[in-house]
C-alpha cells in the first residue's frame, strides 16, 4: 500500500508539472500564486512531498485545470516500451506542444507529426 501511495504522489506531481508547463508558468510563478516557495512546488512535482487536498485545489485553480485531471488515467504499473513519463519532458517539449495545439488545420498537424516521426526514426502515427 505504501508503494502505491508513493506512486500516486509521483503521478500527481508529474501531472502538476505537465499542467504548469502547458500554461508556460515557472515554478516560481506558481509558488507565488500559492504563497509557497518554488522549492516546495519542485518537491510536489517530484512527489517528494505529498500535496494536501486543499493545496491541490488551489493548484488546479491557479493552473485553470480541472481537479480530476490530477487523478485521471490509470496508475502505471510499469512504463510501456517506448513510452516516456511527463517527468522526462522539458519546458521546450511543452512549448512545442502548446504551439502545435494552436494549429487548426488537421493536414498541417499530420505533416508535423510525420516530420517528427521521421526525425526520431519511428513510423508515422496512424491516420485519424
Amino acid at each position: 500500500m505504501v508503494a502505491r501511495t508513493a506512486e500516486l504522489d509521483r503521478r500527481i506531481g508529474e501531472r502538476l508539472r505537465a499542467a504548469r508547463l502547458m500554461k508556460g508558468m515557472s515554478q516560481g510563478e506558481l509558488g507565488k500564486q500559492l504563497s509557497i516557495t518554488f522549492q516546495q512546488v519542485q518537491k510536489y512535482e517530484k512527489g517528494t512531498n505529498r500535496v494536501s487536498a486543499s493545496t491541490l485545489l488551489k493548484i488546479s485553480e491557479a493552473l485553470k485545470t480541472d481537479l480530476l485531471y490530477f487523478f485521471s488515467g490509470d496508475l502505471p504499473a510499469a512504463a510501456a516500451p517506448g513510452s516516456i513519463a511527463f517527468s522526462e519532458a522539458t519546458a521546450v517539449d511543452f512549448d512545442i506542444l502548446r504551439s502545435v495545439v494552436k494549429i487548426k488545420d488537421a493536414n498541417t498537424k499530420r505533416k508535423i507529426a510525420n516530420l517528427v516521426a521521421s526525425l526520431v526514426d519511428r513510423p508515422p502515427p496512424p491516420e485519424g
